[in-house]
């Protein structure tokens, strides 16, 4: 019997915590951002002029095929692009894909940057060529 009440009380205390946590919840304003960046001309083209140069750069992925160069010269022109990001952070390359170790003050809060370099073909009509970096 006392098993029984232990329960109950511990269920009572799951069930009031959860009530309290729905109720702070909803007590809580709703916070938005002000923040609106100012425009800034000059470092959106340095950001096209970037991007139209990773464009330029032709990563179909093939399966069956080698296109290890084609990475390769994507690489090159990352290491152009980013000298800080090759000069600060450790490069490791793995079947021609790159993994970076940003070391941090502290080891025990880990992060994990990812994404993928190979595109699908580029079918169809195109008002510019795919792989052109037309800005």
């Amino acid at each position: 019997m006392i098993i029984l009440w232990i329960l109950l009380g511990f269920v009572g205390l799951l069930l009031f915590l959860l009530l309290c946590a729905v109720i702070r919840t909803l007590t809580i304003p709703n916070l938005k951002s002000t923040y609106v960046p100012a425009p800034d001309p000059e470092r959106a083209e340095a950001y096209a002029r970037k991007l139209s140069a990773m464009i330029r750069c032709e990563t179909v992925s093939v399966p069956g095929e080698d296109q290890r160069d084609k990475f390769l010269a994507f690489h090159r022109v990352l290491t152009e692009l980013f000298p800080l990001v090759h000069e600060k952070l450790e490069k490791t390359e793995i079947d021609g894909n790159l993994l970076y170790f940003w070391k941090g003050k502290k080891n025990d809060r880990s992060l994990v940057l990812m994404s993928h370099q190979d595109v699908v073909p580029a079918e169809g009509e195109w008002l510019h060529e795919p792989f052109s970096g037309d800005i």
